[in-house]
């Protein structure tokens, strides 16, 4: 598994996710509820994030991520 993702924002988490499956790419989302958690950890070790399950699909994902930027 390979983070390819993350940001303060679990709307603009969950859009990425969304394109990332669209394109055929199998991805998980994580620390989407991990906000309650600040003050125990640093802020950005709780932001929510976005894996591929593949290595080798990590850099098509990333592409992903730029385009929709």
């Amino acid at each position: 598994m390979k983070l390819v993702y993350t940001h303060p924002n679990i709307a603009v988490v969950t859009q990425v996710h969304g394109l990332i499956e669209q394109a055929g790419i199998e991805c998980t989302l994580r620390n989407e509820y991990a906000g309650g958690a600040i003050g125990e950890l640093a802020p950005i070790s709780a932001w929510p994030e976005v894996w591929v399950f593949n290595d080798h699909d990590s850099d098509r994902a990333s592409d992903i991520v730029q385009a929709s930027q």
